[in-house]
């Protein structure tokens, strides 16, 4: 058992994962394998889960992302991806598109929490098109800022929404943030599924 690092419980070792799951890497589809007796606590049991669930795919949407419970235990399906192609588990997964339901692993990679958040989609009900800018109706201007380890910098009061928003992309080039952050979310339609 590993600890995981990102959550304080215990979680199973990746070679059990391997016992568990086939990845295909190209699609980020997980599938159940015909799991061994030693994951079970009787033969009935492992029957029982072996005819319902070997060949299919694993898991349920929830809140966006593949959801996957072994154990009794619910697992993101892009860290059980990540760990079965890497070999370890990862402190954090970060989907490079902004869509959680692509677990291919050429869209996934292990980020600090920083990073995963300068990945971050637009937030729903935001009030502008843009992130980072704002109309400020005192001052009859648009306002530039920028999220900095907790703290929000500002980038300056503009006068069109065209000057601001430059500002803010020139800021986030900068200090590093993907190219990807604050474009709209991804939402699962577009994910095959078998």
């Amino acid at each position: 058992m590993e600890q995981d690092k990102v959550r304080s419980k215990t979680i199973p070792s990746v070679g059990y994962f391997h016992e568990c799951f086939d990845y295909e890497t190209d699609t980020g589809l997980i599938y159940w394998k015909h799991r061994p007796r030693s994951h079970f606590n009787s033969d009935r049991g492992m029957k029982r889960s072996n005819a319902v669930c070997a060949g299919k795919q694993a898991g349920y949407m929830n809140r966006g992302y593949l959801t996957v419970r072994v154990d009794g235990q619910n697992y993101f399906a892009h860290r059980i991806a990540f760990a079965i192609f890497h070999g370890r588990w990862p402190s954090l997964v970060d989907h490079i598109d902004g869509n959680g339901m692509n677990n291919a692993i050429s869209n996934l990679r292990e980020a600090t929490n920083q990073e995963n958040q300068r990945n971050a989609s637009k937030r729903k009900g935001a009030s502008t098109p843009l992130t980072g800018v704002f109309w400020n109706k005192g001052s009859n201007r648009w306002q530039a800022y920028i999220r900095l380890g907790g703290s929000l910098k500002w980038l300056g009061s503009h006068k069109s929404i065209f000057e601001a928003a430059c500002a803010r992309k020139s800021a986030e080039s900068r200090y590093g943030f993907h190219e990807n952050h604050g474009r709209a979310a991804i939402h699962a339609a577009g994910i095959r599924t078998k």
